[in-house]
């Protein structure tokens, strides 16, 4: 008989959450934890210290939250647009995250010595795919915007081609603000639910030290301080996106940062929901499953 989840996986705030257990990317990395971990074991038949879970998948998957950050700033700002093939009037193909390229082939990062690996350099020169895991295109910048560049900011060519790089506020402002953006995601929460009742069937409170209780009776939700919609999310292809930016208004950025995101009203270059649906899908579940291997390594077998 097939294994449903043993952890409800959810996302977004109450009043926009959507039941994301019929992900098959979700489903794939935790169904992996479970078949490694649960072969041939009732569901139930596993209890969790719950607080030790709790913190274990909040810091998996704030890190999670903090790279996609880290990602924007420093290798989403600042890209190229093409200037050649379909003139100032076309597309520049945008891959979020080279490893689903060319997972293989990628120079190492952090080597003491070497200059940091830059993804940008990796993108020049690649085909449109859209069939690519993590493919979006962004509306090339037009020729008056480059020239404006120029005159206004003092930048050269190659400067002034680059998406999201005029004045420097938007990287600047994303960086400083990164640690309360991720509060206000969430940026995941464990819930009960079902209330765990001690010895002698009364309800006793799950999240404290050295409570265990059955992993089924919790769920995970993830993004749960958004108001807004992240429809990637919903059709699991991140290249779609609200343009009513309904997501970075819940953010709380400022009127100035939500006009840079916006930008020119016939231009369609979205920034941050695309990589947060990315992280979303193919990073968090990652982080989940850590978790809950972890917590399912030291897990008792209980008797119900």
């Amino acid at each position: 008989m097939a294994r449903k989840s043993s952890v409800n996986i959810s996302y977004g705030g109450s009043s926009k959450k959507i039941d994301l257990d019929q992900s098959q990317r979700i489903d794939r990395e935790i169904n992996e934890v479970l078949t490694n971990k649960l072969a041939g074991v009732v569901q139930r038949d596993f209890q969790v210290d719950a607080l030790k879970l709790r913190n274990q998948v909040h810091r998996r998957v704030s890190s999670v939250y903090n790279d996609a950050m880290h990602y924007i700033t420093n290798q989403m700002i600042g890209i190229k647009s093409e200037t050649s093939e379909g003139g100032y009037t076309g597309t520049t193909p945008v891959y979020i995250d080279a490893q689903a390229i060319n997972p293989s082939g990628l120079p190492s990062i952090g080597v003491p010595g070497q200059r940091r690996f830059n993804e940008r350099d990796f993108f020049k020169g690649l085909p449109k795919n859209p069939g690519t895991q993590g493919y979006i295109e962004w509306d090339n910048l037009k020729a008056g915007t480059i020239r404006a560049k120029m005159e206004r900011y003092g930048q050269s060519r190659t400067q002034a081609e680059s998406f999201f790089q005029a004045s420097g506020d938007l990287k600047s402002y994303l960086k400083k603000h990164k640690r309360r953006i991720i509060k206000r995601l969430g940026p995941v929460k464990v819930r009960l639910i079902k209330q765990p009742r001690d010895s002698k069937g009364r309800f006793a409170a799950a999240f404290r030290k050295g409570v265990t209780m059955p992993l089924a009776d919790l769920e995970v939700i993830l993004l749960p301080g958004i108001a807004g919609t992240l429809p990637g999310l919903q059709s699991g292809q991140v290249a779609d996106t609200d343009d009513g930016m309904s997501f970075e208004q819940s953010l709380g950025l400022s009127p100035s940062i939500l006009k840079k995101l916006e930008g020119p009203s016939a231009s369609h270059r979205p920034l941050i929901q695309p990589v947060m649906t990315y992280y979303t899908l193919f990073r968090a579940p990652a982080a989940l499953s850590a978790a809950l291997e972890r917590a399912l390594g030291r897990a008792p077998r209980g008797n119900f």
